[in-house]
């Protein structure tokens, strides 16, 4: 177990998986039952790294199936949902997605509303938002959440002139908004 932490320090994926699946095989194994999660999760994300889409998705499966129960099975959900995704399965990745919301893993329902924007959907994205607000019981994520509900819902409204707007990054900032959509964004720099 703790080599193949050490090789997935490494970013060996080519050591890290059969050192993994190795310590699966150990009768000491079946007696630590967060180790063998843990590898579960770190053999899938391994494959992700190798961009072994199919493998990824293989353990995924046996990673829910194996811990229905587990207090991770949100987080295990949202990660098949996106390796079906990489996969080009993306009704299959929307039903996991949908289930891991269920279970409170707040990242798939960012990745929901990704898709349906993505699909110009944007009134089931706006739907999504909405039902995540009902879902997700941490205020930082519901925060998060409702300032992603407020950028859906001003998709499509009339900017305001950007007057008054600087190019912090050494470019002209633009006088008038061209003919193509534009999205402005900001962010607070705080300084100590």
């Amino acid at each position: 177990f703790w080599l193949g932490l050490m090789w997935d320090k490494a970013g060996d994926h080519g050591k890290a998986i059969p050192a993994f699946e190795g310590y699966l095989k150990l009768p000491e194994a079946d007696t630590q039952a967060s180790n063998r999660e843990t590898c579960y999760f770190k053999i899938m994300e391994n494959h992700v790294k190798a961009e072994a889409w199919d493998k990824a998705v293989e353990t995924g499966e046996m990673l829910i199936k194996t811990y229905p129960g587990s207090k991770l099975l949100g987080q295990a959900m949202g990660e098949l949902g996106r390796n079906y995704r990489r996969k080009g399965d993306v009704d299959k990745a929307m039903a996991l997605w949908a289930q891991a919301a269920e279970q409170k893993y707040s990242h798939a329902i960012f990745d929901m509303v990704d898709v349906h924007m993505l699909n110009g959907e944007l009134d089931k994205a706006k739907a999504v938002c909405a039902k995540g607000m009902e879902v997700l019981q941490k205020d930082a994520t519901k925060g998060t959440l409702g300032e992603l509900l407020a950028f859906v819902n001003a998709i499509g409204t009339p900017a305001p002139a950007p007057e008054g707007v600087v190019c912090v990054s050494g470019g002209e900032a633009p006088a008038a908004w061209g003919p193509k959509p534009a999205l402005l964004y900001f962010t607070p720099v705080v300084m100590p």
